[in-house]
């Protein structure tokens, strides 16, 4: 019976996202009307969650349900469909207890899971397949299933399932001894459950630590957990797993000899457990406190609880629970030396025991009636229970050494895919890195050659453009050199025009002063040619001291100075340079000798005699240091 209400519970939990155990019957009218009006793909889609919300009241019909749809995807080709129908038949096998037929059909879904690809579906099937395992006995299959539904929520980011498969698994672990995973998975939930602020997850998860501490031995570790539980509990009014915590601690305290507050906490969950109405908690909570009131020896109060308890356990046909009290009960009979109702109770125990096939019950029974009937003197008796004792002891022996042989099973495969899953974790690790590397290393490669590309035609657009304003500025330097040339080409003829216009006029002025010289002498001399009367010999001395005076007037020089110096600058400076005792007419001589003069036009213009150039020209030499043999008129050119 316990089997059926565990297997109840697990199959809601797997069936959460399909049907809620509360609301199950609403949930049935709702499909079944929306069935009538459906066509087509809703129509098979809508089936299949009214196959699966009957699996709570009528697995009989989700398996029917379920296989009509089975036929119609299998003739349409729907594998998506398939898949579900065989999930939800599996669902009815298990409800039905057919473990190996869900088991079955679960693996068909899972091979076409991998070409529909449906996560839902997926986990659902291998929840399934979790439970059918851990019914069967095969922990190792059940926790490696599990394993895979959690992976599946955890790479969904689905928090809150995440949480419920942690849950699932703790009692797998704890199953296989492997207490230290057991703890992590609770304590992981226990946080998911902390940050949603669900009290009862919490406190569920909580209660489960407690038992995981109980079990592992690790009694001291409990007491937090469960004050905590207990605070949660009152403070968010969960009355029934506030009584169970309660209980739990008065078992607790009760090992630990603190009977009086032992009590207390196991009444006051007394008293939560009658107003919840729940006859198995009500009567082993009435056992329990007839156990702590006969814990110094049977009393009234304690055979009261006793018998309270076994009237609550017979009036719901709890029959297990009946045998356990019945021990409990000729245990304290025994203490109290009570003999004869300590068979009578041991019998009624054996006998209910052999029926329902409670080992563990026979066993302690027999080992009772054989201890009674060996210090009673009965011989055959105490015989007859030792061979049935021996033999349930072997025969729980040997299931023990076989769980223990299959936890260490359990253990050493778990712990060797935990290293292939180290190893596989590892390579993809190092798989992962290299990857890395490489796509680093090409990017820093796309990287550079990006960069060079880049400053390559950066610096190419750089050196066109200097190229360009270098050209540019060439032109322009060219175009500046040539206004220049223009201009000074421009001076240049501005200055051989001024030039030539100022020699001409110094040609000019030159032969002007020739030739009005060249006129006075001929006046001069007409005027000395005319007669010698003493009347007009005064008129023509005066004529010819204004002729003398006139032809040594400097006025011509100096305007003739004027233009020399103009086209010759400095010519004057270099000739007193060269000699320095130079006289006004020695410069006069070397300006007209400068300008290309001959002899007889230099006498003219200096009114002197051709002779007297010649002499004077002797002079300048000398004065010039020049030797007799030299050319005047080149050196003169040369200043």
């Amino acid at each position: 019976m316990k089997y059926c209400n565990l297997t109840s519970i697990l199959v809601v939990i797997v069936l959460i996202p399909f049907s809620l155990s509360s609301q199950t019957q609403s949930r049935i009218r709702q499909l079944e009307a929306e069935l009538a009006k459906a066509e087509g793909k809703a129509y098979w889609e809508t089936k299949v969650n009214l196959a699966r919300a009957y699996s709570q009241v009528d697995p009989g019909k989700t398996l029917e349900m379920g296989s009509s749809v089975e036929v119609y995807a299998t003739e349409t080709g729907n594998t998506g469909l398939l898949e579900k129908a065989l999930i939800t038949k599996a669902a009815g096998y298990h409800v039905k207890s057919m473990l190996k037929e869900s088991l079955a059909c679960c693996r068909e879904a899972l091979v076409l899971n991998k070409t529909t690809g449906n996560l839902e579906e997926m986990e659902f099937a291998l929840n399934l397949m979790s439970l059918g395992h851990q019914h069967l006995g095969d922990l190792t299959r059940a926790i490696e299933t599990a394993e895979q539904v959690l992976k599946i929520r955890q790479d969904r980011g689905d928090t809150l399932r995440m949480a419920a498969s942690l849950s699932n698994l703790a009692p797998m672990y704890m199953k296989a001894g492997q207490y230290p995973k057991a703890q992590s998975c609770l304590l992981k939930a226990l946080r998911i459950y902390e940050q949603r602020n669900d009290t009862l997850g919490v406190v569920g998860r909580l209660q489960t630590v407690v038992q995981l501490m109980r079990r592992s031995g690790r009694t001291d570790s409990i007491r937090p957990y469960l004050f905590k539980a207990l605070r949660l509990s009152r403070l968010a009014g969960y009355d029934f797993q506030m009584a169970e915590l309660q209980s739990t601690y008065a078992s607790f305290l009760k090992s630990n000899n603190q009977i009086d507050s032992a009590i207390v906490y196991e009444e006051a969950a007394l008293e939560v457990f009658r107003r919840v109405k729940s006859p198995e908690s009500i009567g082993q909570s009435l056992i329990n406190l007839g156990e702590l009131y006969s814990h110094d020896g049977l009393t009234l109060d304690g055979k009261r609880f006793f018998w309270e308890g076994i009237a609550i356990f017979s009036q719901a046909s709890l029959i297990p629970e009946i045998n356990f009290a019945f021990l409990a009960y000729a245990n304290q009979l025994h203490l109290a030396g009570q003999p004869d109702s300590v068979v009578w109770y041991l019998k009624q125990a054996y006998r209910s025991a052999l029926n329902c096939h409670q080992s563990i019950v026979i066993q302690k029974a027999a080992h009772l009636l054989y201890r009674h009937y060996r210090e009673a003197s009965t011989p055959d008796s105490a015989l007859k229970y030792l061979e049935v004792y021996s033999t349930v002891s072997d025969t729980l022996a040997g299931e023990s050494a076989r769980k223990r042989i299959a936890e260490l099973e359990v253990n050493y495969e778990t712990l060797k895919k935990e290293k292939q899953i180290t190893q596989l974790t590892l390579e993809q690790q190092i798989h992962q890195r290299r990857i890395q590397f490489l796509w680093l290393l090409v990017l820093s490669l796309l990287a550079a050659a990006t960069l060079t590309t880049v400053t390559f035609l950066l610096k190419r657009r750089k050196d066109r453009l200097i190229s360009l304003q270098q050209v540019e500025l060439h032109q322009k330097e060219q175009a500046l050199m040539a206004a220049e040339i223009e201009k000074q080409k421009l001076q240049e003829e501005e200055l051989l025009r001024s030039l030539e216009y100022k020699s001409r006029q110094l040609s000019s002025h030159a032969l002007h002063i020739m030739q009005k010289n060249t006129l006075l002498q001929e006046i001069q001399e007409g005027v000395e040619q005319l007669g010698s009367q003493a009347d007009q010999q005064q008129t023509i001395n005066k004529i010819l001291s204004a002729l003398n005076q006139s032809l040594r007037s400097d006025k011509d020089w100096e305007l003739f100075r004027l233009y020399f110096e103009e086209i010759h600058p400095g010519f004057f400076e270099k000739l007193q340079a060269v000699g320095t005792d130079l006289t006004s007419n020695d410069l006069k001589l070397c300006a007209l000798i400068r300008q290309n003069m001959t002899s007889k036009e230099m006498a003219a213009v200096l009114n002197l005699s051709p002779l007297s150039i010649k002499s004077s020209r002797y002079r300048l030499k000398k004065k010039l240091n020049l030797d007799p043999e030299s050319d005047l008129e080149m050196f003169i050119r040369q200043l």
